[in-house]
């Protein structure tokens, strides 16, 4: 296996751990999205976030161990 190989499968195993939460809601209104567009944000329904309730998908991903 290569390192990119790695990478992929490390990343699928981190975005699939994403997937699988429990806590993890839906994209979040344009209203409440940032105005800058850098980030996209999802309900999250354990309070996580710089705002509790709204994560962006690296929120996500420190969460669920997959750093």
């Amino acid at each position: 296996m290569t390192r990119r190989d790695a990478i992929d499968a490390a990343v699928a195993r981190a975005l699939a751990r994403v997937a699988a939460c429990g806590h993890r809601g839906p994209v979040l209104p344009v209203s409440q999205q940032p105005e800058c567009g850098c980030a996209e944000l999802s309900e999250c329904r354990a309070g996580k976030g710089r705002v509790p309730g709204r994560v962006a998908l690296s929120d996500c991903v420190r969460c669920v161990g997959g750093t």
